[in-house]
């Protein structure tokens, strides 16, 4: 009874904890997109990511208390017992317009690794340069919709059909077992228009449809650069380097935005 083939309360509380949670992280990615703030779209999607992966080994593979918040290591083990559930790489649908966007093609384990970088506590205080990608969103959406599917035990027996969930999603590649997201009717039945269109803007994974009618495909790159380094800069300006000093003294940086900062002005006064 302590596993979540033969237990229907273990599944739920996975569900509840954490592909739920994920739900939500995953909408404010995508709306945090919608406005450009770049930042918070890293974030949302590291939460959101690996909350499904979680979700997705614990259903199917066992604990998670070994994993930290680093994503590659859990979605690495999650792809592999996905098997083709999960591909390998990002590819743009044919009916996307050829645009010239850097990574375009993209391996979801570097994708992964992007968005666990780019999305790491370690840059919530917006120490280090980011540059959003594209496509970026759209290979989030792909992922977010595949990782979900799997978000079940995969072996478990279907009553109806007599399959597998495996079988069953390999046969109905758009299929989700569970369509609803709660986070989208978070004050009434029936969610808001914004709320539709934020979860719909150029959702190719989940609403095709609506975003083939915008014909929108590209989201932009914006580099934004971390305001340590455009302050480094700045150096040997005075005021730069006392800027500098001062962080160093008032504020706990990682490690390495500390040598960075120390090499920085160490080079000035040689």
């Amino acid at each position: 009874m302590n596993s979540p083939e033969s237990n229907v309360l273990i599944r739920s509380l996975a569900w509840r904890l954490f592909r739920d949670a994920a739900d939500e992280d995953y909408f404010f990615a995508r709306t945090a997109m919608r406005y450009r703030l770049h930042h918070q779209f890293f974030w949302s999607a590291q939460q959101a990511l690996e909350k499904y992966l979680k979700c997705a080994h614990l259903l199917n593979l066992g604990p998670v208390s070994e994993f930290s918040h680093g994503l590659l290591d859990i979605f690495e083990k999650v792809q592999r017992f996905s098997g083709k559930l999960i591909p390998d790489l990002f590819i743009p649908p044919s009916y996307f317009p050829k645009i010239p966007v850097r990574n375009d093609f993209e391996e979801y384990s570097k994708f992964v690794e992007r968005i666990s970088d780019y999305g790491s506590p370690d840059i919530r205080y917006r120490h280090y340069s980011i540059a959003p990608l594209g496509f970026d969103l759209h290979k989030l959406d792909e992922l977010c919709f595949l990782l979900r599917r799997v978000c079940m035990p995969l072996e478990i027996v279907q009553k109806v059909s007599g399959k597998s969930y495996r079988t069953l999603l390999l046969e109905s590649p758009n299929w989700q077992p569970h369509p609803t997201m709660k986070c989208l009717k978070p004050y009434s039945s029936k969610p808001s228009l914004e709320v539709l269109y934020n979860f719909k803007w150029r959702n190719f994974s989940f609403h095709e449809d609506f975003a083939l009618e915008e014909r929108e495909i590209h989201t932009g790159q914006s580099a934004q650069n971390s305001e340590i380094y455009l302050t480094i800069e700045q150096l040997p300006n005075s005021e730069a380097q006392a800027a500098l000093e001062w962080l160093l003294s008032s504020v706990r940086l990682h490690k390495e935005d500390r040598k960075v900062i120390r090499q920085a002005l160490s080079s000035q006064k040689q």
